[in-house]
């Protein structure tokens, strides 16, 4: 399992190194995100937050936030929930031109083990309102493993890894343009600093038809429980 993570995570470095990139070096995206639920409940809470840079931080490509209303199954093992997300877009060059988008996303998320790891699917149907475009669905798939490293489970004081692979398929309003539409693939080192809060920081390179992206990715993940 290790030994495929490790592959997943060199496969996200090297892809832009091997095939060039469409900007002039990596960007950054750096992420917030919080979950609120109550014990023995079905249902939950999350927000997040996301700030997108071309570069480091100094060169805005697009902010976004949002919240999702979940409910999941007694053992955890499967949720669904819907979401809504706000884009502000800022185009390279543009002289100010910016794009704003609004997004209804229904998604469904399964979970399980394998060993050690904890694996991931999440399934969402993105349906967004650009400004100046017409409606379009996006629809997008994301496979993901975590391993704690050194232990058995993730605690307190634990690092982890974290390996993920997102497909995104275009569906309405793509016009004859082609189907895919990119796959991210990231690796992530995790540090779990409480109970109830997470750093993560990364690599994720965007495949696009043509091109790819590379990206510096941090977070700060929290979870409340009442």
């Amino acid at each position: 399992m290790s030994r495929l993570l490790l592959v997943i995570a060199a496969v996200a470095v090297a892809t832009p190194i091997a095939s060039g990139q469409n900007n002039s070096g990596p960007g950054a995206w750096y992420a917030y995100g919080a979950t609120v639920a109550q014990n023995r409940s079905p249902f939950s809470m999350s927000v997040s937050a996301e700030g997108r840079f071309y570069d480091l931080g100094s060169d805005l490509e697009q902010i976004n936030f949002g919240g999702v209303a979940s409910v999941s199954v007694p053992d955890r093992s499967a949720s669904a929930g819907l979401g809504y997300g706000f884009f502000f877009n800022d185009a390279p060059d543009s002289g100010g031109d910016t794009v704003t988008e609004h997004r209804i996303v229904p998604h469904v998320t399964l979970s399980h083990r394998l060993m050690t790891a904890a694996a991931s699917h999440r399934f969402r149907l993105e349906n967004r309102f650009t400004s100046g475009s017409d409606f379009r669905t996006r629809y997008r798939y994301r496979v993901s493993l975590t391993v704690p490293l050194g232990e058995r489970q993730i605690r307190q004081g634990t690092f982890y890894f974290t390996a993920s692979n997102e497909i995104f398929l275009n569906g309405v309003g793509r016009d004859g343009g082609p189907i895919f539409n990119q796959d991210r693939v990231a690796g992530q080192l995790g540090y779990r600093i409480s109970q109830s809060t997470d750093i993560r920081a990364g690599y994720m390179t965007q495949i696009y038809e043509n091109d790819t992206d590379g990206q510096f990715v941090v977070g700060l993940l929290q979870r409340f429980s009442q």
